[in-house]
């Protein structure tokens, strides 16, 4: 397991720096104070607290997804600041910084392409499967809205014509979030159609069982 000792004038300060160089929250290791430190007579003679900080599994698997990225970052020549936090049983880091816009791409592609290449790396470092969520600046939170606005402006429409709607290809992420937005709509059915990248979502009424290719795309 990951280790760091580190030293203070308190242990609690000794902590909070062995914090700081690894860039988790105190709830990611255990703590083990070697010594406890001693203020001296007159300022002179003291002696610092020093502690041992033993990384959790959960917090290697956030150091190394964060090293990872930011290896990546320096390979593409981007600054940009790295958050990182636990999330929905996986990890998800945050980018922020003067660069970190470069990294969204055309409809989050190359966001995409970096996540999958993080997650990639982080499962052969610590043997063991892990979602990676890379975010910048909200824009996934922001996609989803607008992906769920227009699913549901485009199921209205399907109900007032009877007529099925075929969307431009999406990744299955974003196919399912118009699914997950639409699942609760009885009057519409959503189905993916087609292979690979050109893989497409089609909005269709209710109790229409076929999708034609001649039907009304977008």
């Amino acid at each position: 397991m990951m280790a760091l000792e580190e030293t203070g004038r308190t242990a609690d300060e000794a902590v909070d720096a062995g914090l700081r160089k690894l860039g988790i929250a105190r709830e990611y290791v255990l703590v083990e104070t070697l010594a406890t430190g001693a203020r001296g007579f007159l300022g002179l003679g003291g002696q610092e607290a020093r502690v041992r900080l033993t990384v959790t599994p959960g917090g290697e698997r956030l150091i190394r997804a964060r090293a990872i990225l930011q290896e990546l970052l320096t390979l593409m020549s981007v600054e940009a600041e790295v958050r990182v936090e636990e999330h929905e049983g996986g990890v998800r880091l945050e980018l922020s910084g003067k660069d970190a816009g470069l990294l969204i791409g055309k409809q989050g592609q190359t966001l995409d392409a970096v996540e999958f290449l993080v997650g990639r790396i982080l499962d052969r470092a610590i043997r063991d499967r892990t979602r990676v969520v890379l975010d910048v600046g909200g824009y996934r939170e922001r996609r989803r809205q607008q992906l769920e606005q227009m699913a549901f402006r485009l199921a209205r429409q399907v109900r007032a014509t009877g007529e099925a709607i075929v969307l431009e290809p999406l990744d299955a992420s974003e196919r399912r979030i118009i699914h997950l937005a639409l699942q609760g709509d009885d009057q519409v059915t959503t189905e993916s159609v087609g292979d690979g990248r050109g893989r497409r979502l089609v909005i269709r009424p209710a109790g229409v069982k076929a999708f034609h290719s001649e039907q009304q795309s977008i």
